[in-house]
């Protein structure tokens, strides 16, 4: 029953009560009938209001864990890729590589930010913790790129010896190490998320 429907059954019921009062022609046992009706309309026009609030609260919660679920998916394809991108630099330190994996980085801290509202906050804390080490990583092979070269400009290859060099590259292991770590603990997570989204 819509609530504008127990509104009119209401006035109406109320409106005859007023007239039978009016030409004295009271009836007890018809005034019960009626307030009988009259709040049986009334419990269903509250009973219509509240199962109408709770469908509404629903499809708010439904767009939210859709929302939700959607983010999680996209910051896990970002992650994955940025990892993708810090491998390939892993495997070989060029100045491309490098700028992909600046490029990816950058991406992957906006989604991270764009997505913070409706991420749990301990996942956001850990993403953040992620793209730190990342960032250290990227730091670390700037400066193994910058070395190498230096080795290979003669007039600066004394100043470069090969323990600076290793010294980076162990340094970046173990950056490289770390982030492995938490993306698998990130992605352990976020699966879990995604399972009660």
């Amino acid at each position: 029953m819509s609530r504008q429907h127990s509104k009119e059954i209401t006035q109406n019921y109320l409106n005859r009560i007023q007239h039978l009062i009016f030409v004295g022609r009271f009836d007890m046992d018809l005034f019960i009938t009626i307030l009988i009706s009259v709040i049986s309309g009334a419990i269903g026009a509250i009973f219509t209001i509240l199962t109408e609030g709770y469908r509404t609260k629903l499809k708010i919660i439904s767009k939210i864990r859709e929302t939700q679920f959607t983010l999680y998916s996209e910051l896990w394809v970002s992650l994955y890729d940025l990892r993708l991108a810090g491998d390939k630099l892993w495997q070989e330190a060029t100045k491309t590589n490098l700028q992909n994996f600046e490029k990816q980085l950058q991406e992957t801290e906006l989604k991270i930010n764009r997505s913070s509202l409706l991420i749990e906050e301990n996942d956001i804390r850990d993403l953040r913790i992620i793209t730190d080490k990342f960032l250290d990583f990227r730091v670390g092979k700037r400066e193994l790129i910058r070395l190498r070269e230096l080795r290979q400009n003669k007039k600066l290859y004394q100043e470069v010896n090969l323990d600076m060099v290793h010294d980076s590259t162990v340094t970046n292991e173990g950056i490289k190490k770390q982030y492995d770590n938490l993306i698998s603990k990130i992605e352990k997570s976020l699966r879990n998320q995604l399972r009660t989204v």
